[in-house]
């Protein structure tokens, strides 16, 4: 029997030493992406496959939301650090301006 399965096989264009035990698996009812039926033991990994991408894509989603927050937060630490800078500067030329009078007082 096992001959005459794979000399049907290799007649209807199978690739010679194909896995003759996959054609006596048990049906899932699921079919891949060209339309050829699952095995079971196909059917439950492509589950587990479907749950894991379910799990990592919302993971992504969480960690972009992180991560659009800390973009928010680092925009907003840098708009702090401009304002500083401008005070800075400010500062910087009230010094220069009394350390200038200091000098005009001493002569």
């Amino acid at each position: 029997m096992p001959r005459l399965k794979a000399a049907r096989k290799e007649a209807s264009g199978w690739p010679h030493g194909h896995n003759l035990v996959m054609e006596s698996a048990p049906l899932s009812g699921y079919a891949n992406a060209n339309g050829v039926p699952m095995t079971a033991m196909e059917g439950v990994a492509t589950k587990r496959l479907q749950g894991t991408v379910r799990k990592v894509a919302k993971s992504c989603t969480e960690i972009e939301a992180k991560l659009g927050t800390m973009d928010e937060r680092i925009v907003a630490v840098e708009e702090d650090v401009d304002t500083l800078k401008q005070q800075n500067a400010m500062q910087e030329g009230q010094l220069t301006d009394i350390m200038w009078k200091l000098e005009d007082f001493e002569n």
